[in-house]
């Protein structure tokens, strides 16, 4: 399963300085090296893990050895810094051998001629059919860093996805097809592979799940939360398919996965409510952890958009329906059910585990959904569809913005709600709409979403 330190938590960059073997004066020589300790530096502190040899690439040899070195650490991209004019068919092997994609950075110091070897390392990269980008500045530039920073977020993002293993546990949810996926489509395009169990192996192992270990957990979540409104017995049986899944998933070593839950649990057993909000959250009664992304009703379309936000912002993500849109404020309600992480709360206190809101449904126990109202802040919100097979990627920014509890009266006040002020006009937005879900995180990652769709061959709609 992929697992990342705090240092490398966006991926692992490949770099490379280059400068031809030609009698280059001391000063561009010098310049070359000064670059590639700030290039390492900048990078770094952008939260990825930085792997070079510590020496610029001089020679057709020199770029071909660090290149199999970089290929051995398992790197997710490759910087390729270019102070001057370079010799591209020397660089361009290094390319070839890591085959991962590529950002070329041209100096844009005045009287270094960077941009001129940037250019022909680009052309000669397209040329041979690998995939690149094209930066132009210097390291102390904060336009250039961002820029950076959203290329190579965008290309480890999609590499990333290579070899991860995706669990489906059930099958299609209540006639969802945009929900449904092609196993061997995304092996093929994204390196995935897809496994999958059925619900009734996640009910038995919950019955032997440890009564005192669910005693434990619920006693956590009373002293960690606000209040807690179903009864013990209900909560005990939340808190064993929460474990249990989380066994499932150490022992299969799942890297994200999906349940179906719905409509068949409520009448047969109880919800995984509990369950998908605890995975997706960054806590639990054993401490600080790691999400692990889990889609609701099946969705792995959904479960695929938030792996990848995850990649890109490190963060918990939202998993919610499109509930209802204000065309005059431009205000998106979003709610699901019960899947949305603890994260969004402002603080734990502000969590409310309610009784089951759904009365569409038979009860057989009951359930428990959080319910809060999500903290303010700048989100990026994304869905993954296809169009005759061929996937799009919806992506959008808005401002979450606080309300009152009292307005979740209006839908169904027994969910946590998100209140989002897009962006973009509401009609436009909707017009690009192609599921009841959608997915969203704290910060502004648009571009490195995008970048990661052109790496992906996905076309990315910017809305």
């Amino acid at each position: 399963m992929e697992r990342m330190t705090k240092e490398g938590r966006f991926g692992r960059i490949g770099l490379i300085a280059i400068l031809s073997q030609d009698a280059w004066p001391e000063g561009f020589v010098n310049h070359a090296a000064t670059g590639l300790t700030q290039a390492r530096s900048a990078l770094q502190e952008m939260g990825f893990q930085v792997v070079d040899c510590g020496a610029v690439a001089r020679t057709w040899a020199d770029m071909a050895t660090q290149a199999t070195k970089l290929t051995s650490e398992r790197i997710n991209a490759l910087v390729l810094l270019t102070p001057t004019w370079l010799y591209a068919n020397s660089a361009v092997v290094s390319a070839l051998r890591c085959r991962v994609p590529v950002i070329v950075w041209a100096d844009a110091t005045a009287g270094r001629y960077g941009i001129c070897g940037g250019g022909v390392l680009k052309g000669s990269l397209d040329e041979v059919g690998v995939f690149c980008s094209l930066v132009y500045g210097c390291s102390d530039e904060p336009e250039t860093l961002a820029e950076i920073r959203d290329l190579c977020l965008g290309a480890t993002a999609a590499m990333r996805l290579r070899g991860l293993k995706f669990g489906i546990g059930g099958s299609c949810s209540m006639g969802m097809y945009t929900s449904m996926v092609d196993a061997s489509q995304w092996s093929t395009q994204f390196g995935i592979g897809v496994d999958g169990w059925e619900q009734v192996e996640l009910i038995r192992r919950a019955e032997l799940v440890p009564e005192n270990d669910a005693r434990s957990f619920l006693q956590w979540m009373k002293e960690t939360f606000e209040r807690i409104d179903p009864s013990d017995a209900v909560m005990l049986h939340q808190i064993k398919l929460y474990l249990a899944l989380k066994q499932m998933v150490r022992e299969n070593e799942y890297d994200f996965i999906t349940v179906k839950c719905l409509p068949e649990l409520p009448a047969c057993h109880t919800t995984l409510c509990l369950a998908v909000s605890m995975l997706n959250s960054t806590m639990d009664a054993g401490g600080p952890k790691e999400t692990t992304v889990c889609g609701d009703e099946t969705d792995s379309n959904g479960a695929l958009t938030m792996q990848m936000l995850k990649h890109v912002t490190g963060e918990a993500v939202l998993f919610a329906d499109l509930l209802q849109l204000d065309r005059k404020d431009n205000l998106l309600r979003l709610c699901n059910c019960g899947a949305q992480a603890v994260d969004f709360a402002p603080h734990p206190k502000d969590v409310w585990w309610m009784k089951e809101g759904m009365p569409q449904f038979v009860w057989k126990i009951g359930t428990t959904h959080p319910q809060y109202v999500s903290k303010p802040g700048h989100m990026t919100l994304a869905r993954l569809s296809r169009v005759q097979g061929k996937y799009v990627m919806l992506i959008t920014e808005g401002e979450a913005i606080a309300a009152d509890r009292e307005m979740l009266r209006e839908t169904n006040d027994h969910i946590a709600h998100t209140f989002v002020r897009l962006d973009a006009p509401a009609g436009t937005f909707v017009k690009n709409v192609r599921s009841n879900h959608i997915h969203a995180a704290y910060g502004s990652v648009s571009r490195a979403l995008e970048e990661a769709c052109r790496v992906l061959a996905i076309d990315p709609i910017i809305v």
